[in-house]
């Protein structure tokens, strides 16, 4: 798995865990007081925070940072995430993934993903339009 499929299973992921938090009634994800400087606004307002020390479980080395900062730039230019500088020009701090960048990263992620845990969360975002909400969508079954 590439750098660029790891940043978009982990969007995908984080999108999920708010997703089910919701759906739970989780008070972290309702209210944001998860502990950690707020993830539900910074989500529902801005997007993915973009952590790649926190999804690797550990600190990273300049070289693998500049690793995953190239990677959102393929992203970028793929049309599969928007990236966003909040504090300065330099630094990506969230990552909104698009329709598009949604597909890609359950194609790569199989049956795993709950898709009404991730309705529910991109249905609470100001930033995620119905485009998106379609794209994670559970296909319809059949009439039988």
């Amino acid at each position: 798995m590439t750098t660029a499929d790891e940043i978009l299973t982990s969007a995908l992921v984080e999108l999920e865990l708010w997703g089910r938090a919701i759906l739970d009634q989780a008070a972290w994800a309702v209210e944001g007081c998860d502990g950690e400087g707020g993830i539900a606004p910074q989500l529902r307002r801005d997007g993915v925070p973009f952590r790649p020390a926190r999804w690797e479980g550990r600190s990273l080395a300049p070289i693998e940072r500049k690793r995953y900062s190239r990677a959102v730039g393929i992203l970028v230019r793929r049309g599969l995430v928007t990236a966003l500088a909040l504090h300065d020009a330099t630094r990506t701090t969230h990552l909104r993934p698009t329709p598009a960048g949604l597909r890609a990263a359950l194609a790569l992620a199989g049956d795993a993903p709950d898709r009404l845990a991730l309705v529910q969360a991109l249905r609470t975002t100001e930033w995620a339009g119905p485009e998106h909400v379609a794209a994670v969508q559970p296909a319809a079954e059949p009439n039988q």
